[in-house]
């Protein structure tokens, strides 16, 4: 299996890796995109003038340190050891010995939640893994993204 194409792309629980933005670069390039006119604004000097009249200023170190922090965000994908470490999901299947959920008799388990409900598509994800394969749906989701697709899409319209 590890031959598939894109195989790190997929995730235990039936999300595709590059519709993420952690993955794809969209949070690093919109954090260095702000640091950049933050930077040529000069905000880390006048914010702290101006903190009397706008308090949340004075944390603007605060804010440049994680500002800083997501420039350099990026996740090799939980398959290949980025994501949280202690995911339950991701140590379930692998003590299972499991490619992913989508091979497991217990799905709607109740691991499986959380992502569910944060992201609408996983569940119809992996029943179509079990339908057309791992190696058709990783190029079906590598089309949609070329295509424009993102994670930010469905999260976005929940709100």
């Amino acid at each position: 299996m590890s031959e598939l194409k894109g195989l790190e792309l997929a995730t235990y629980c039936g999300l595709y890796c590059d519709a993420c933005a952690i993955k794809n670069g969209q949070i690093r390039d919109t954090a260095t995109a702000l640091q950049g006119m933050l930077n040529a604004y000069d905000y880390a000097q006048w914010a702290p003038m101006v903190a009397q009249f706008f308090p949340a200023t004075k944390h603007y170190p605060e804010f440049d340190g994680v500002l800083e922090w997501l420039t350099t965000q990026d996740c090799p994908g939980c398959l290949q050891g980025g994501g949280n470490p202690e995911c339950a999901i991701r140590i379930c299947a692998q003590e299972k010995g499991l490619a992913g959920c989508w091979e497991c008799s217990q799905d709607g388990c109740e691991k499986l939640k959380e992502i569910d409900q944060g992201y609408v598509g996983a569940a119809e994800n992996r029943k179509r893994i079990r339908q057309i394969g791992l190696e058709t749906w990783l190029a079906e989701q590598a089309a949609k993204v070329e295509d424009g697709f993102s994670y930010l899409d469905i999260r976005n319209a929940g709100q």
